[in-house]
């Protein structure tokens, strides 16, 4: 009987070491794994406000000038600027906008430049979109 419980003890302290080996080979792969999806998820989570009226080439112009396009009604998300990079892709930010005064305000955020709000979102989807 005493050899029983010791083969017994012995099959447990074997599963044993085979989950702390498991878990031992998993840890890398979450810690590895989680920055890559964290960095994709603010990405897609970033926020671009367009607060001036810009023209079709993206240029900042005075409000109610002629030819340029009231600012959205809301920030842009990262999520919705990388859909912009695919083809035939059509005005998805609010129903208020033309598809005139999207394509206006896509060529603004294209121009973007370090220190205006938003850029840092931008930098990051032109860095992804690069490969870099």
């Amino acid at each position: 009987m005493s050899e029983e419980m010791t083969d017994a003890a012995r099959a447990g302290a074997a599963s044993r070491r085979t989950v702390l080996r498991l878990g031992a080979i998993a840890i890398p792969a979450v810690v590895t794994l989680k920055p890559a999806y964290a960095a994709v998820t603010s990405v897609m989570n970033c926020q671009i406000p367009i607060t001036n009226w810009v023209d079709s080439q993206g240029k900042v112009k005075a409000a109610n000038s002629s030819g340029a396009y009231p600012p959205p009604s809301r920030p842009y998300i990262g999520e919705e600027i990388l859909n912009l990079q695919k083809p035939n892709i059509k005005m998805t930010n609010n129903q208020t906008l033309t598809q005139q005064a999207f394509n206006a305000h896509v060529e603004y955020i294209k121009k973007m430049q370090r220190g205006t709000a938003g850029f840092t979102c931008w930098a990051s989807i032109a860095g992804r979109r690069a490969g870099i």
